[in-house]
């Protein structure tokens, strides 16, 4: 099955019949990226999170994982992360915690950078505690110290804030497009992206409670805790499958850094594309930015321009590589380069718009 069609199975299957879920998934996408980091912090801090997702000793009870986006990673070098930390005060609360943590980073940096973001950074792994530690060549002790230092050094860490301002109004950047080969890579400035969904097994979860594997307590939050998973999965995802959309709307943008070859791209038709509603697209790029491959940094609402927009960016180019004595002129060149047909008046407005001047024609 692709990874796109399950991912949509997967939350369609979701009922809203809790309180939780009556919180509309696009109202969702509207909560600070704080509050959401604190309701991720809450999740993955209790008890039954970590008994369903790390049972390092009998992987028959692990029922959740984390299923990396295709084409994507985390960003940040973890360790340079946590030394700047150290070194830089960046953070009290961090501070403390990689204070109380030295040894355990230089435990973690024996492991070697593969095994380390493969199992403790992304946790990609189903393995009983015992073959873990005798893959990364560490003792059982050492590798729990490892996997605790992890979640609680980006269980602190403050989501990402961007340079660009609004009307008094703070973005996020939520991840920086790199160029590779193949296309792009989103490197994404926060773990919980980079680590992507919660894949959850239903089958095993169902399988797991007619053996009455959990008590009265676990078996009434365990409802609660699915709800609140796929909202955070719908979050997520919605995030990715737009960014994924920029990426391949805006190619021609992103390969040159040119602004005139920019798509006229619309919200309705990047929902229509990917089964969203408007009002869902809307509130997810709403205040957040991205990063492009040469380092400039744009809202996402950026990368959905208007055919008007991207006609003044054509005209403008082309106004600074060529001198012209009409707009009729001006409007057979664009004809003849774009395919792109204007009205003189039409050419009038926006050279108006962008304060160019065209000399007359003298009688």
């Amino acid at each position: 099955m692709l990874w796109e069609e399950k991912q949509s199975l997967e939350l369609s299957g979701v009922q809203e019949t809790k309180p939780f879920l009556q919180i509309k998934f696009s109202n969702f996408l509207e909560l600070k990226e704080e509050e959401v980091s604190q309701l991720i912090q809450e999740i993955e801090k209790d008890d039954l999170f970590k008994k369903l997702t790390y049972p390092l000793r009998d992987f028959s009870l692990q029922v959740i994982k984390y299923r990396r986006f295709p084409q994507s990673r985390f960003k940040p070098n973890f360790f340079e992360f946590c030394e700047g930390v150290i070194e830089g005060g960046l953070s009290s609360d961090l501070e403390e915690v990689l204070f109380s943590y030295q040894n355990t980073l230089k435990i973690a940096k024996r492991i070697g950078k593969d095994n380390f973001k493969k199992y403790f950074l992304y946790n990609e792994f189903d393995l009983p505690l015992e073959e873990l530690a005798k893959r990364c060549r560490l003792s059982k002790k050492e590798v729990l110290e490892v996997i605790d230092m992890v979640d609680k050094v980006f269980l602190i860490a403050k989501p990402y804030q961007s340079s660009l301002k609004s009307r008094g109004l703070s973005y996020t950047k939520v991840a920086s497009l790199v160029k590779v080969k193949r296309g792009f890579l989103i490197e994404f400035l926060n773990l919980d992206l980079a680590r992507g969904l919660y894949e959850i097994d239903y089958d095993k979860l169902k399988r797991l409670k007619e053996e009455k594997v959990f008590s009265k307590e676990e078996l009434k939050k365990i409802g609660s805790l699915i709800e609140k998973l796929t909202l955070i999965n719908f979050r997520k995802s919605t995030l990715f499958k737009i960014i994924s959309f920029i990426i391949k709307k805006q190619n021609s943008f992103l390969e040159t850094s040119q602004v005139e070859n920019l798509t006229p791209l619309t919200q309705k038709e990047t929902a229509k594309a990917l089964s969203l509603s408007l009002s869902t697209v809307s509130r997810a790029v709403k205040y957040r930015s991205l990063e492009s491959p040469w380092g400039e940094e744009f809202p996402l609402r950026f990368f959905f321009p208007s055919l008007k927009l991207v006609r003044i960016h054509l005209l403008k180019r082309l106004l600074e590589k060529v001198s012209f004595r009409s707009d009729e002129e001006i409007g057979e060149e664009l004809r003849k380069r774009y395919g792109i047909y204007l009205s003189r008046r039409t050419i009038s407005k926006y050279r108006n718009e962008l304060k160019i001047k065209v000399p007359k024609r003298k009688k």
